[in-house]
């Protein structure tokens, strides 16, 4: 219950910092890091030649700042500076609704290439972290739609965004715990807290 209850706040946090710091604060740069995991770990320890994750990080870095320059910043964020809140219309809705879609398929396409390259260690570490990209995805989108984000007259306003962002963090919260896996990294832990487990009860 606890973690659950720590996951919904961590998910409203992010959430209520608003549309102008999630687009490009923590989307944009949460997602050029995609790239780094594929040109390190990876390559290091998930068997994927490094040549091929570069190229793929940097198809990929391309990919995300023609889209969030053409269809975010020139499209969006310049007007609401410009102007202040905006109109509820589709001239604004369209350049997001096509971010979204491009920057969703190409991130679920190149991590699918990175998992066919990869070893079995590779493989489960990346069915373990599909929620990841529901949380940022998710949050982005209830950002834009809610009152944080560029609008006049939002078309989820207060109190129903948050109950929907916290509905949403929990459907996340149950999805991250039945993708969890017992890697190397956590079971060196358990034992090394086992055996201090053991010699303090010595």
């Amino acid at each position: 219950m606890f973690g659950a209850l720590a996951f919904i706040f961590a998910y409203l946090i992010p959430y209520w910092s608003g549309f102008t710091t999630m687009w490009g604060g923590v989307t944009a740069l949460v997602l050029a890091g995609l790239p780094l995991f594929f040109m390190y770990t990876a390559s290091n320890r998930f068997g994927v030649k490094r040549s091929n994750a570069a190229i793929l990080g940097i198809i990929y870095w391309i990919i995300l700042a023609l889209s969030t320059i053409f269809l975010i910043y020139y499209d969006i964020i310049t007007p609401y500076n410009s102007i202040g809140p905006l109109p509820l219309s589709m001239k604004y809705v369209l350049p997001f609704v096509a971010y979204v879609v491009i920057m969703l398929a190409v991130t679920v396409a190149f991590i699918y290439v990175i998992r066919m390259w990869s070893n079995e260690e590779g493989r489960q570490h990346i069915r373990a972290g599909w929620w990841v990209l529901g949380v940022l995805f998710t949050t982005l989108i209830l950002d834009f739609v809610g009152p944080f984000s560029v609008w006049k007259s939002p078309p989820l306003p207060f109190p129903y965004d948050t109950i929907t962002a916290a509905i949403i963090a929990l459907i996340l919260f149950y999805w991250s715990v039945r993708s969890g896996i017992p890697t190397r990294d956590l079971e060196v832990v358990l034992r090394e807290m086992g055996g201090a487990i053991k010699e303090e009860r010595k």
